[in-house]
């Protein structure tokens, strides 16, 4: 038996702000001599050097630098029974636990990387922000939770969530918004991102939807489009 007098024990979550160190990889020249940065967000359990390298077509024809930053989650893709894992790693940027404080922290990650790329950068380039599957997600709610206001916002192999998208309307205003995906995207069903697009041009932002032949990944002839180094679909 316990006393009248012994405190009552209480189980409480906290928190604590923490120093992180982010890793993120470039393609390109470096800021100053470039007319265009991408900033561009991997999608679930992938890395960002790996991802980086599927859009290369995005940099042809133009003097781009692509940067890819890094989920601050990383985990093994497999674990045997024994416990053991598997060499395949993946990250992530946001799960269901303690949502809203991963959030805040990825937010003022992306926002001071935005920074510190913005201020090495000639005159008159410009800022593109490109997320694909949970990148796309995140990059929506980026755009509309966060500091930084790009140019351009490529959403890829999504449909945009729900509640990011008033606040991306709100910001986009008069910039561009490009849906994309795959016709057999299963993520992104037909009709789900042409609707987005319509919604966010009745806005006032500068939007559309392109499909592409094929499913849940990232295709060289849109990405060459983005950059304004192919023809329309």
């Amino acid at each position: 038996m316990t006393s009248e007098n012994t405190p009552k024990q209480r189980l409480s979550a906290r928190h604590l702000q923490v120093v992180r160190t982010a890793r993120y990889f470039t393609l390109g020249p470096d800021p100053g001599e470039v007319d265009q940065l991408w900033i561009a967000l991997h999608g679930y359990a992938m890395l960002a050097e790996r991802f980086l390298r599927q859009l290369e077509p995005l940099g042809e024809r133009r003097a781009s630098l692509i940067v890819a930053p890094e989920a601050l989650s990383r985990f093994y893709l497999e674990t045997a029974r024994d416990g053991r894992h598997s060499q395949a790693i993946g990250a992530t940027w946001l799960t269901r636990e303690d949502r809203e404080a991963d959030l805040a922290d990825t937010l003022r990650y992306l926002d001071r990387l935005h920074a510190e790329l913005a201020g090495s950068l000639r005159s008159g380039a410009t800022v593109g922000i490109l997320g694909f599957s949970q990148g796309a997600a995140m990059a929506a709610r980026w755009v509309a939770g966060g500091a930084t206001l790009p140019d351009q916002l490529v959403l890829w192999g999504v449909d945009p969530p729900a509640d990011a998208m008033p606040g991306v309307a709100e910001r986009m205003q008069g910039r561009e918004v490009t849906l994309i995906a795959g016709d057999q995207d299963p993520l992104a069903p037909s009709g789900g991102i042409e609707a987005q697009a319509r919604a966010l041009a009745q806005k006032g932002v500068r939007a559309r939807a392109e499909r592409f032949d094929g499913g849940h990944a990232l295709d060289p002839g849109a990405l060459r489009r983005l950059a304004g180094a192919g023809p329309a679909p």
